[in-house]
């Protein structure tokens, strides 16, 4: 009986092959202990576990899943046991990739692809026909969901080579539509898909992107934000092996300072804000500029700053200390040059 308030939890798991691994092993445990008192809970449990099963996005998942399913159902449920490995045998027969593994090897060529397809970008001998043979290879992909992230990754290419427009339609043609079939309850890892596309949903319409991003859970929605500031700093993509390499200062804009400042805002995590600020402040300061930012521009992005240490501390995973908000104020000081007099009223 103490097992069943936990059972009624399981709906609300948000990684369905998880979901559907303790489904089966709810379904175990009762099973070896009062099988004929709770008849109808596990007639329920095997009916929510093949709706899980079947939202699993993937081909490859739901053949990996399915093996799971079988080997944990196997003396329990032999029959249903049976019934998932005849599902996965048949999907085997027809599924384009039928592993992680084969998927794995088959999304990174894709994205070596798409490399090379935004090195024609930056030297502007782009065509269409280039284009429509990208889409052929993107689309050959049996998984909406790496497709939403593929195209993602295309549209974001084009914008950071000032291909404006042509990152708006593939975002309105390829992103938008398709993620919405996620958004309803229970869907396939909705916050962690939509974390991955924030940028790029952010750079076309930045209120549709936070409309959006205000449906998540914390931390994913955090996380999503994160993921807009770290490529307003950068400029680059996530996917990039030196995308956030902290050796080295970014060459951001004053814009781009100050739209880092709005979507920290939004930010519940201390840890995220103080991490931001740091790197504004090292990229700001840096001796090496090529353009110097103003001290007009210095004094706003530090008061922008200042009102951000105001909201802390906020407190990560229930924990409250002042740290963050101390490494913030410092970076504030950092900007605006404070003088010796300022920085010990800091310290104490």
């Amino acid at each position: 009986a103490e097992t069943i308030p936990l059972v009624n939890m399981l709906e609300c798991m948000r990684n369905l092959r998880q979901r559907c691994n303790a489904y089966c092993l709810a379904y175990n445990v009762i099973g070896r202990n009062e099988p004929l008192k709770y008849k109808s809970l596990m007639e329920s449990l095997l009916t929510h576990l093949q709706s899980s099963w079947e939202m699993v996005d993937s081909d490859w998942e739901r053949i990996e899943t399915s093996h799971r399913m079988t080997e944990t159902l196997a003396e329990s449920d032999p029959e249903t046991a049976r019934r998932y490995l005849d599902l996965s045998e048949e999907l085997s027969r027809t599924a384009i990739l039928d592993s992680q593994a084969a998927a794995n090897t088959y999304l990174q060529c894709v994205r070596l692809l798409i490399r090379a397809f935004s090195g024609l970008l930056r030297r502007r001998i782009d065509s269409d026909k280039d284009l429509e043979r990208l889409a052929v290879i993107v689309d050959f992909v049996p998984s909406k969901a790496e497709r939403v992230r593929l195209w993602s990754e295309i549209a974001l290419r084009m914008y950071i080579q000032k291909r404006v427009d042509d990152c708006r339609k593939i975002v309105s043609d390829r992103v938008t539509p398709f993620l919405d079939l996620f958004l309803p309850e229970g869907s396939n890892s909705t916050g962690h898909l939509i974390m991955v596309v924030a940028p790029v949903l952010y750079v076309t319409h930045p209120l549709s992107a936070f409309s959006t991003l205000e449906q998540l859970p914390n931390p994913i929605r955090d996380q999503a934000y994160a993921a807009i500031c770290e490529f307003l700093l950068t400029r680059r993509m996530p996917s990039d092996p030196d995308s956030m390499s902290f050796d080295r200062v970014f060459d951001i804009s004053y814009e781009d300072v100050l739209n880092i400042c709005v979507v920290l805002e939004k930010v519940q995590y201390d840890s995220i804000i103080g991490f931001f600020a740091e790197a504004i402040a090292d990229s700001m300061t840096a001796r090496s500029r090529d353009r110097p930012f103003s001290r007009q521009q210095k004094i706003e992005v530090a008061n922008r700053l200042g009102q951000l240490s105001g909201r802390l501390p906020l407190g990560d995973r229930g924990i409250k200390h002042a740290g963050f908000k101390i490494i913030v104020q410092a970076n504030q000081a950092r900007i605006y040059s404070a003088n010796d007099q300022e920085w010990p009223e800091l310290i104490e």
